[in-house]
Formats: C-alpha cells, structure tokens, sequence
C-alpha cells in the first residue's frame, strides 16, 4: 500500500489538487473583491475607499500566511506532510463556505466586514502551509530525474484553481449586475464544498513522502524546526522570499487589480485571464520538466526577465481595448512567458532546505515573498494608478519586484552554493 500511496501520478494528483482548490478559493475571493464586495461589505460615498478597503481584506489573507507558514510547518516537519495537507484544505475549504454564507454590511452592519476578515485570516494561514507542503509531498516522493516535473504540478494547481473560478463566475455575471450583488456572488463560494471534497479523498490516498519516513526512522526529526531555521538558514529564507516576490506580484496584479480598474467589461478580461491560465497548464510542468533536464537555474533567471516582458504585453494588451489583443495578451504574457521560470521554482527551493527542516524553510519563505507580492500587489497597483494618473505605474512596480526576485534567485542558485549542513 505505501508503494502504491507513492506511485507518482497518484503523489502528483494530490499535491495538484490542493493548490487547485486553495486557488479557486482565492480566485473567486479576488473577483468578487473587485466586483461586488466593495458594494456588499463596504459601502462608501467614495468608490476608491471601497475598493481599497476591498482589496484590503484581499491582503489581510495573506498577511496571516506567515503565521500558517510557522504553524504548517512546524506540524509538517515535526508530524508527516501528508496530515498537514488534509487540514489546510479542510481549513481553506472551510472558510470559503463561510464567505459565502456571510451576510452583508445592509443586514448585520459592521460586524460583516470583520467577520469577512476573520474568514480571510484563516484562508491565508491555510494557504500559508499549503503550497510549500504540497510540493514536498511530490518533490519527496518523486524518483531522481522527475522531481522537477513532479514539483511543478502545485504551481499548475493555480492554474486549474483560477480557471475553475472564472468559469464558475462567468454565469454568474450573465445574471446581471442586480443579481449578482445580492445573492449570485455567493454560488462559487458555496461550491468549494465538492472541490473540497474531492482533493481530500485524492489526498488521503498517498503515502507519507519517504524523505520524512526516513527523517523518521534515522531519528533526526526536528523538535523545533522553524528556530533551526532561523539559526541556520535565515539568509536562504531571505531569498527565496525575494524570488518568489515577483512571481506572486503579477498574478495578483494582472488579474485582482486589473478586474478592478481596466475599463474594459469584465467578462472579457475572465475570459483573457481563462486563456492565460489553459496555458499555464501545459507550459508549467513543461517548466518542471526542463528543470530536471537542465537544472532549474537557468530557467528561473530567464523566467524572471520573461515575466517582466509578459506584465508588460498584459498592460499594453488591456489599455488597447481590443478584445482579441487582450486575450492573446493574456495567452502569451500570463500564460508562456510568466510561466518559463515559475514552474522552476519549486524545485529551485526544495533543494536548498535539508529534509527536517524543508516544509518550514520553503514554507516561511514563501509566505513572506506572497504577502509582500500578492497581498499588497493590488493595493500599491491600486495607489500608484490614483497617484500617478497612468497604468503603467503598476506595470512598473511588478516589473522591479521581478528585478529584485532575479538578484535573489541568482545568488540562491548559484553553482557554488552548498547547502547548509544541519546538524542534530
């Protein structure tokens, strides 16, 4: 049973299917943060203050992921990976049906949007022991020579999560506007239950990853592994937060922003950003998969500067206003050139955590570069525009925050690094 519960593609399905529901979760948050949420739990005489108020909710999510990082991984290196994943998406799944059964700011007033909040912190702490526990179930169970690929299946999960939320929205907004501010936004919140479902009974299949059964066995499990960390790895946290920042800053900024502000109708840019993401399911293991052939250094160089190169064809695509440039601007932007490094990446980090510290190594440092690139992405996307009169600002911001996960990636994967030998 152990070796069945590690056959490949079953590990691979489930480390997919739970970034897939974490990010439909999240995707159906930020669509209707940008759409409706600013009418429902935040009415104000001035649209701008609530939609950064909206948007503020959107950070206040994953603002809490740091503090999931720290917990998840503690569980996740202390007790197993595979327990640890079952709960964060009982936890995600949880809140999200919450969301949708919360009334509005019109029926209980202020206590809608600080329950709205609450929901969001556990959302955000879920997710903040989510991915990094999602890529160690596949990148330590995977043979030699497909790690990479294996470990690139949670970074196309988002692309399925995403993808199931705008096609669970674009009904919805056939509805109408009146419709969709009273009651509609709340059906693709109350259909994560069978999302929820499915992931844990794909997920409860597998085996423990035989890093940590090993961990395990030669007895070095740590029992405090995040002060191990900080001890001994706070430079290589450091860096992966800085590369991972730029890659979650244009996800966040290209399709929560860009719903918020481009003036083009909505359903257009879920269909560009449904495009994009029909791509990513195939160029991100393609990512994974070159990494094992090439090692994931070049690619994670190359994908920083290609990223940079998509947001601006994303921007340059929308502020055209024609239909089919926007959705090839999605398609190849979003979809191929942001993908070339980002499916990389997994593997790029998990290489540099030994195995009794790993979840929490990758999981801090990840959470700290989402909450900087994807929790504020919207609200200084949103800042800059109102400051500076021009979209191009924010196109300008994601693209130094891709400079900056450059330089770290660059001295993270350097061929003469080693990495740092733990001791117990």
């Amino acid at each position: 049973m152990a070796t069945e519960g590690r056959a490949p593609w079953r590990v691979g399905a489930a480390s997919f299917v739970g970034t897939a529901v974490q990010y439909y979760d999240f995707s159906i948050y930020s669509t209707a943060a940008a759409l409706v949420f600013p009418a429902v739990f935040f009415p104000s005489s001035d649209p701008l203050l609530g939609t950064v108020a909206a948007f503020g909710t959107f950070a206040a999510g994953f603002l809490a992921s740091p503090l999931g990082a720290v917990l998840f991984g503690h569980l996740g290196d202390r007790y197993g990976r595979r327990t640890t994943l079952w709960i964060t998406l009982v936890l995600m799944g949880g809140a999200t049906i919450g969301i949708g059964l919360l009334p509005g700011f019109g029926a209980i007033g202020v206590a809608a949007p600080i329950l709205l909040v609450l929901l969001r912190v556990v959302q955000g702490a879920a997710f903040g022991g989510e991915w990094g526990g999602a890529v160690l179930l596949a990148y330590e169970s995977a043979p030699d020579g497909r790690k990479g690929l294996l470990a690139s299946l949670p970074q196309a999960g988002p692309a399925a999560g995403v993808l199931l939320g705008n096609l669970a929205f674009l009904p919805v907004l056939a509805l109408g506007p009146a419709a969709v501010s009273s009651w509609a936004w709340r059906v693709p919140f109350l259909a994560s239950v069978v999302l929820v479902g499915l992931g844990l009974a794909v997920r409860l299949s597998v085996a423990e990853t035989a890093d940590f059964v090993e961990t395990q066995r030669v007895g070095t499990v740590e029992r405090l592994p995040l002060m191990r960390v900080v001890r001994r790895y706070p430079r290589e946290v450091l860096l992966v937060a800085g590369g991972y920042l730029g890659f979650a800053a244009v996800p966040a900024v290209a399709v929560t922003f860009m719903l918020g502000h481009a003036s083009v109708v909505s359903a257009v840019l879920l269909w560009a950003v449904l495009a994009g993401n029909v791509a990513q399911l195939v160029t991100v293991p393609i990512s994974g998969a070159l990494a094992d052939r090439w090692g994931p250094r070049p690619l994670v160089l190359a994908g920083s500067v290609t990223a940079a190169a998509g947001i601006v064809l994303v921007f340059a695509a929308v502020q055209s206003g024609d239909v089919g440039m926007i959705v090839a601007g999605y398609l190849l932007g979003f979809g191929v050139l942001y993908c070339v490094g980002y499916g990389a990446q997994p593997v790029a980090f998990a290489e540099v955590f030994d195995a009794p510290v790993r979840y929490s190594g990758i999981a801090v440092g990840t959470a700290i570069g989402t909450v900087l690139g994807s929790g504020f992405g919207p609200l200084v996307a949103t800042g800059l525009v109102h400051a500076t009169g021009t979209s191009w600002s924010a196109a300008g911001y994601v693209v130094l925050t891709l400079a900056l996960s450059f330089a770290c990636l660059a001295v993270l994967t350097r061929p003469t690094r080693r990495p740092v030998e733990v001791t117990t």
